[in-house]
């Protein structure tokens, strides 16, 4: 980014990094930076650029098996692609949820909440669960008994120099302790707990984050993802990679989804993804592209703006 970039309105929130605006942990404990960020990126902002109209095109030919997309601006629901062939890999701003309870929430009902400055909360009603029962003298007496038994099994294996058995019995003593530990605390304080529960509201209002559907770092594609990447890979007769950096996996593992002989177009401005790379992601091996290799039968780089290349 240069001096006018997104990031550059965050300065003042001195994030640890640049992604941390995209992490879980952080957006649960400063909601603000994203919400801001967000203003930016926001559907409507922006307009379709030539190349989603040629995808739109490729659509309307019978051309389009799917579009696997990064993009979270939505452009491609702007142009008018089918969202059944749309799967994008890292969300959208089309839907919003509880980041604490998962309902999902309209995403005008967000949107209006950020531009106008404010944290969107869940307003949904959630039940306050019963506490866990009070332990029992037995129970607690079963977990004393098996620590009983742990100096005996450390002297046997002491004898025979098993060092694998010592850390095992080590690691077993210490979790029991510490089930032990939390048994009688709760034990003491299970009763006036219930008591308060059985006095108290079973409801309450969830007032967790609410956030656009779109994947933060740390958090699982979509299952969609996974699921038509195999299936698709199989059937593609030509795989077209359009401005990508192709650094985030899973995302840039699709290179290997295809077929040996699929013939495979990459749109950029810098030759990415290569087999014998040395910057990160190291994971491509035999699927990276051999542009410049002598063995190279199928991978074709046009080394230009994804506009540009699609104009030839």
């Amino acid at each position: 980014m240069n001096g006018t970039g997104l990031y550059d309105n965050l300065e003042k929130y001195q994030l640890p990094t640049p992604e941390s605006v995209f992490t879980l942990d952080y957006f649960k404990e400063k909601p603000q930076p994203f919400c801001d960020l967000a203003k930016e990126l926001l559907p409507g902002k922006y307009v379709p650029t030539l190349t989603h109209c040629f995808i739109r095109l490729l659509e309307e030919k019978g051309l389009l098996l799917r579009l696997f997309t990064q993009n979270i601006d939505g452009l491609e629901r702007v142009c008018g692609i089918s969202p059944e062939l749309l799967v994008e890999a890292h969300g959208s701003f089309a839907n919003a949820h509880c980041v604490e309870c998962r309902q999902q929430h309209d995403v005008l009902r967000w949107r209006d909440c950020i531009e106008r400055n404010e944290l969107p909360r869940c307003p949904a009603t959630r039940m306050l669960p019963e506490p866990p029962p009070k332990p029992t003298e037995a129970e607690m007496e079963e977990v004393k008994k098996e620590l009983e038994t742990l100096p005996a099994l450390r002297a046997e294996a002491w004898k025979t120099t098993d060092f694998t058995e010592l850390t095992n019995i080590g690691l077993k003593e210490a979790n029991l302790k510490s089930k032990l530990a939390d048994m009688e605390k709760w034990a003491a304080e299970a009763d006036a707990k219930h008591e308060e529960w059985e006095k108290g509201p079973k409801t309450f209002q969830c007032g967790g984050l609410i956030k656009p559907d779109i994947v933060f770092f740390g958090e699982g594609l979509p299952a969609r993802f996974t699921y038509l990447a195999e299936r698709d890979g199989r059937s593609c007769d030509l795989l077209l990679v359009l401005g990508t950096s192709l650094k985030v996996m899973p995302f840039a593992g699709l290179l290997g989804k295809v077929p040996a002989l699929c013939p495979r177009l990459l749109i950029n401005r810098e030759a990415v993804g290569l087999h014998n790379q040395e910057d990160p992601p190291l994971f491509f091996g035999n699927i990276g592209f051999r542009f410049d290799e002598a063995e190279n039968y199928r991978d074709v780089h046009i080394a230009d703006d994804c506009d540009a290349g699609i104009l030839g």
